[in-house]
This record gives C-alpha cells, sequence and structure tokens, in this order.
C-alpha cells in the first residue's frame, strides 16, 4: 500500500503543480469556462492524492477540529507580515483601506481565496511530499512550488515561500484549511492595501505581472 500511496503522492502533486503554472502561463482566459475547468482539475488531483492514501476530511483539515491552535500558530507571522505592512503603508501614505460597508463581502471572499490556495499548498503538495521525502525537506519543497507559482512577481515569490514554509509547519501540528485561510486573507488584504503597487505589482503572478504598470 505505500507503495501504491507514493506514486499516486508523485502523480498527485506533479500534475497539480504542472496543471497550476501551465494555466497561469500558457491557457489563462483562452477560451470561455477556462476557470470552471481549472477549478474541477485542480479539485480531482487532490481527491486523487486524498483517495490513495485514505485521507478523509478530518486529516485533510476540512472540519472545525484544531481550528484554534492553528489560528494561534499563525497569529505571529500574520502580525509580523500584516501588521508590518500597515505600518509601512501608513509611513508611506499608501494606505487603500476598503469602505466600511465593501469590508465583510471582501474579507469572506479573500477566506474562501484564501483556503483554495492553502489547500494546494498543505492537501496537494506537503501531504503528498511528506510521502516522497523526509518531512523537513517536504516543508521547503512545498513552499517553493507555492512560490514558483506567483513567479515572476519578487515581493510575492518571497513571501509565499516564507508563508508557505511557515503554513506547513502550522499545518503538520494542527491540520485546519480555515484557520490558514484566515491568515491568508489578513496577510494578503494587508499587503495589497497597504504597501505601493509599484512594489506589490498589484497582486499579479504571470503573464498578469509583465503587463503590469503603476
Amino acid at each position: 500500500m505505500s507503495g501504491v500511496r507514493r506514486r499516486a503522492s508523485v502523480l498527485s502533486v506533479s500534475l497539480a503543480a504542472g496543471l497550476l503554472l501551465s494555466y497561469i502561463w500558457l491557457w489563462q482566459g483562452t477560451f470561455s469556462g477556462d476557470r470552471v475547468l481549472v477549478c474541477v482539475l485542480y479539485a480531482a488531483l487532490g481527491g486523487l492524492g486524498h483517495l490513495a492514501r485514505g485521507e478523509g476530511p478530518r486529516e485533510i483539515g476540512w472540519t472545525g477540529k484544531a481550528f484554534g491552535r492553528a489560528l494561534a500558530g499563525l497569529t505571529p507571522f500574520m502580525l509580523l507580515v500584516g501588521g508590518g505592512a500597515v505600518v509601512v503603508g501608513a509611513a508611506l501614505g499608501s494606505l487603500r483601506p476598503p469602505r466600511v460597508g465593501h469590508l465583510p463581502v471582501l474579507l469572506l471572499v479573500a477566506v474562501f481565496w484564501g483556503v483554495a490556495q492553502e489547500y494546494g499548498l498543505v492537501a496537494i503538495f506537503y501531504r503528498g511530499l511528506v510521502e516522497i521525502l523526509p518531512e523537513g525537506p517536504a516543508r521547503w519543497a512545498s513552499a517553493a512550488l507555492f512560490a514558483l507559482c506567483h513567479v515572476p512577481n519578487p515581493a510575492l515569490t518571497l513571501l509565499t515561500l516564507a508563508a508557505g514554509y511557515v503554513a506547513c509547519s502550522v499545518y503538520r501540528r494542527a491540520p485546519n484549511l480555515w484557520a490558514l485561510g484566515v491568515a491568508h486573507a489578513v496577510v494578503s488584504l494587508a499587503v495589497s492595501r497597504s504597501l505601493p503597487l509599484a512594489w506589490t505589482g498589484g497582486m499579479r503572478v504571470g503573464p498578469g505581472f509583465l503587463r503590469f504598470t503603476v
């Protein structure tokens, strides 16, 4: 069974990384329904790995179990990066706070988008790579794949490399995707709404970053 788990994990991780990178760089926006297709394939590849490893919702982190422990473990990073971005933005005069009435919807969308990204990082990449590599290198490899999906934006590439390693480290002790989604939302909103657009590249990646002008 371990051989099946290993082969399925190699396949799941490789195909998921290839899917995301090909979508970002090659076929995003090329036909109607491309977003739906990439989401369906993304979920299917994750499901392949979970099925082969016998993982249920609790192991993956879909339940409320460990939410508090996970959020507590992520709080120092949120304060350091998110709080630091706000302080720098205030000093530079680049803060762009959303309208109060828009904040609940903005947060909700950011959390679900964060969960979707963190699912790929920890539930597909990390859970797959830990079947192939020693635990420590699996964390770094997962973070590196996550960062690769944000190339060539230098700020996001460095940020996601560090954030990816932290997320995998916390997830190892307290697997909860909702806490990761909340942390992702807080940090991404703080960075995108605080730092100058010239620094963040408008939070764009791939060809979108190359076309971006302030």
